[in-house]
């Protein structure tokens, strides 16, 4: 019987990985002082453009990336 959890750790890891980019970027928008709701969807944003890429700390945007991501 195969165990259910094999091969799954890299999908855990990249999941912690959106998450803490989410995490980095609405921090960041508190202390900048950015409305919720604006803040919110930026984090989102991130999040998403990060999990699109290959990598950890390497596929986390850059913020004049997140701008050209979030007018598309």
């Amino acid at each position: 019987m195969q165990d259910i959890w094999q091969g799954s750790l890299w999908n855990i890891s990249s999941f912690f990985d959106c998450v803490n980019t989410f995490t980095g970027y609405f921090i960041a928008g508190k202390f900048q002082g950015e409305r919720i709701k604006e803040n919110l969807y930026r984090a989102a944003k991130a999040a998403a453009l990060m999990v699109s890429r290959y990598g950890s700390a390497q596929a986390i945007p850059y913020v004049d990336e997140l701008g050209n991501f979030m007018e598309e």
